[in-house]
């Protein structure tokens, strides 16, 4: 099997999980949907700081300056 053959097989495999990824998300209750959103949220944020990309007061500030503004 050729290279890009196999690359597009790859590709077709990873949609089609996604796609049923998705479906399940679509069956997912609300409140799994929110907590599942605050993890990777959480995780990104994690990530952020580990790279050093922002701060963890860089974040705390910007979270705050949502509610200072209300």
């Amino acid at each position: 099997m050729s290279r890009g053959r196999e690359k597009n097989i790859k590709s077709k495999d990873a949609l089609k999980a996604k796609m049923e990824e998705q479906e399940i998300e679509e069956e997912m209750p609300i409140e799994e949907m929110a907590e599942d959103a605050h993890t990777k949220i959480d995780a990104l944020i994690e990530l952020l700081v580990k790279k050093g990309i922002i701060t963890e007061e860089e974040f705390e500030k910007s979270y705050d300056s949502f509610f200072e503004e209300e």
